[in-house]
């Protein structure tokens, strides 16, 4: 068995939207669907994966603004962020309106995810950790046993990498 993944840049951020997805089962998870859901979903089809939830680790507009619609298009819950996030997820629209995103709905997930919880995608199972800098509650994951560290935003890009919250920090 293998977890497999293809980055997907969305919206007019270009924020990393990521597919991954167990190779054993082809079963999928989309993580932070900010936007453009047709070029998500027609990757996907594509591919010949079947997308089995939505994952979210932070609560931003363009990690999170088409998260709902994705969702409710395939017919698949969403899991995260943690609860801390439900403020920037309660905020969408206006998030979207400020930055010239399509519309977007408040949204709660079906699942909150925190440290120490556990994700499937298929076969694989990715551990939760509590990964604070780019907002208080983001999360990042690795794969079992470790394989793959899948990080967050503060993270995945250097652009992305400079503390951009009072709860980042470069010290350690």
């Amino acid at each position: 068995m293998a977890l497999k993944y293809h980055v997907i840049p969305v919206t007019p951020f270009a924020q990393n939207c990521s597919v991954l997805w167990c190779d054993a089962s082809r079963k999928a998870a989309v993580v932070d669907a900010g936007g453009d859901i047709e070029r998500i979903q027609a990757w996907v089809d594509g591919q010949g994966l079947t997308v089995e939830k939505l994952l979210l680790t932070h609560g931003h507009i363009d990690h999170a603004g088409g998260a709902a619609r994705l969702a409710e298009k395939l017919g698949v819950p969403i899991e995260g962020p943690q609860r801390a996030e439900s403020f920037w997820l309660d905020q969408l629209p206006t998030q979207g309106q400020m930055f010239g995103f399509p519309r977007s709905e408040p949204l709660t997930p079906q699942r909150w995810l925190e440290e120490g919880d556990t994700v499937t995608v298929g076969q694989e199972t990715l551990d939760v950790i509590h990964c604070p800098g780019h907002t208080r509650a983001t999360w990042c994951s690795i794969a079992r046993p470790p394989r793959c560290w899948w990080p967050a935003t503060c993270c995945s890009r250097a652009r992305s990498a400079a503390p951009t919250s009072p709860w980042a920090t470069t010290s350690s």
